[in-house]
């Protein structure tokens, strides 16, 4: 079980790193966060 945070999920780097934390099995749990709104990240995973 592990969460994992990305800081910074809506820029260039933190939209594909997200998509491939989610494929993770090992990841238990995802956590977005970013100075800009990152609703359409999470709605995209």
């Amino acid at each position: 079980m592990v969460k994992v945070t990305v800081a910074g999920a809506a820029g260039g780097i933190g939209q594909p790193l997200s998509m491939l934390l989610k494929l993770n099995h090992n990841v238990s749990e995802l956590a977005l966060y970013d100075i800009v709104n990152a609703h359409g990240v999470a709605a995209d995973l």
